[in-house]
């Protein structure tokens, strides 16, 4: 139970981000409801925060606090001083951190991923960058419509191969996924996949095992229903839920999570995408604690 801060604290929180959202004057999104109007359930975000993406990571959790989110545990994994993020007086105030070196991070993500599930914990992977909007970010992990699917994944283009293959124009994008505690197996299919050339690519190896499993997608009006040879199903939601590819001026009202994509990949060009469609606080909001 980390991840916990006092009812006078939180109100000194929400009053502050409230009026920093109000001076935006931003019309794409309400005001959120108060977090005791949001059901407390016993799952875990997983993010990784690295040194080129803190001002990124800062913003991420701004937006959570804004939602009121109140899960089990907020895990930090990162290749700074957790003294730095976590301590008293900084900003990630509540969260459990790890050091990793940040050739290590993305696979030991993988890793803590897999533990996690084993443990019979329902998991959040969220990149500092998937920006959460609405509650309806909940629905991913307490609706019916997804009950019975060991992952829920975000929409992305990688590998375009399979996207082709599958006749989906999308792949599973592990920049935002719930997972249950049944995609323990599917996680461990995934550690033993190997990889070729440098770094751990996680998107690619978790689309090869999809594949591998034979997944049979089934459109729906919220995206695609998978199912795998061994009978478990996934769910594909569709770019308007969770935006990675954000090509107009304004973000649809349905959206629950901005994950906008941006070329090259940088901080930067991703800070400036975020500043255009209003969903940046200022840096001045960062010092709240």
């Amino acid at each position: 139970m980390a991840h916990k801060i006092g009812k006078a604290h939180r109100q000194f929180i929400n009053e502050k981000l409230q009026r920093a959202w109000n001076s935006r004057n931003n019309p794409l999104i309400p005001l959120p409801l108060s977090p005791q109007e949001y059901p407390d359930s016993k799952y875990i975000i997983l993010t990784i925060v690295t040194s080129s993406y803190l001002r990124l990571a800062l913003n991420w959790w701004q937006h959570l606090m804004r939602l009121g989110v109140s899960p089990e545990r907020v895990l930090l994994l990162t290749n700074m001083p957790c003294t730095n993020l976590t301590g008293n007086g900084t900003e990630f105030v509540g969260a459990l951190c790890r050091y990793h070196q940040w050739s290590e991070l993305f696979k030991k993500r993988t890793v803590v991923l897999h533990e996690l599930l084993r443990e019979g914990k329902t998991v959040v992977s969220s990149d500092v960058d998937a920006v959460w909007l609405h509650s309806c970010v909940f629905d991913f992990i307490h609706s019916p419509r997804y009950m019975n699917d060991i992952a829920v994944f975000s929409a992305g283009t990688w590998p375009p191969v399979l996207a082709r293959k599958w006749n989906t124009n999308t792949t599973a994008c592990t920049g935002f996924v719930v997972y249950r505690p049944a995609a323990a197996s599917l996680i461990s299919m995934v550690l033993s996949e190997t990889t070729i050339g440098p770094g751990w690519d996680d998107q690619l190896l978790l689309n090869r095992v999809l594949s591998i499993l034979n997944v049979q997608w089934q459109h729906f009006d919220q995206g695609y229903k998978g199912v795998l040879s061994n009978g478990e199903s996934v769910f594909l939601l569709n770019n308007t839920l969770v935006m990675r590819l954000c090509e107009t001026n304004r973000l649809p009202t349905e959206a629950c999570v901005a994950h906008c994509d941006s070329a090259p990949q940088h901080p930067m060009l991703k800070e400036k995408m975020l500043h255009s469609y209003g969903l940046w606080f200022d840096d001045e909001i960062y010092k709240i604690y």
